[in-house]
């Protein structure tokens, strides 16, 4: 069941309010209050993961979970188990739920969901890497699943940057989910 819901600090005029819309119809993310969505606030780790795992609507994988301080009570423990049961997420030490999201960390997730459903990069390069200025600060572990998730167009840059270690916000994040359900014809 789609709605719609209007808040006073999002309003149409907003680059993301197009794809925030079909979101929050769709039930994916929803404002932080009542009367707020607060796009340009950060998001955090655990909130990415439980959209990431919502939007595609992914189940528990194979692999048992061995997150540490996973508590069943958390709210995000659904979403965490679930990432985690597919290799989505690191399976291993502790869960950072409430540390900020990077945009780099969100684009790691994006692939790594990309992959579980089965989803690989065509190019076996970084071309789509080029159009950035600061592919320097990419760490070497992330380069091929950032040109993975620019290639699809499921992330753009900030201008002639990426953005690696800045925190992606509600707004970054709620387009990039509208971007993954597209990719995948969820929409």
């Amino acid at each position: 069941m789609e709605y719609t819901k209007e808040f006073e600090d999002f309003k149409e005029n907003h680059w993301a309010y197009k794809e925030a819309e079909v979101m929050i119809g769709r039930h994916i993310i929803k404002g932080m209050t009542e009367t707020s969505f607060e796009p340009n606030s950060d998001l955090t780790v655990a909130q990415f993961v439980a959209l990431i795992v919502r939007s595609t609507e992914l189940e528990s994988g194979d692999a048992e979970v061995k997150i540490r301080n996973l508590e069943e009570d958390q709210w995000y423990f659904n979403a965490v188990n679930i990432a985690a049961s597919h290799g989505i997420i690191d399976n291993s030490g502790l869960f950072l739920a409430d540390v900020n999201i990077t945009r780099e960390q969100m684009a790691l997730i994006v692939s790594n969901t990309l992959k579980v459903l089965g989803y690989e990069p065509k190019l076996a390069h970084s071309i789509p890497l080029e159009k950035y200025d600061d592919v320097e600060l990419i760490t070497p572990d992330s380069l091929k699943a950032i040109a993975f998730v620019t290639e699809v167009e499921i992330f753009n840059g900030k201008g002639r940057e990426f953005d690696p270690i800045g925190n992606a916000t509600r707004a970054e994040a709620t387009a990039v989910i509208y971007r993954i359900m597209k990719y995948l014809d969820m929409l």
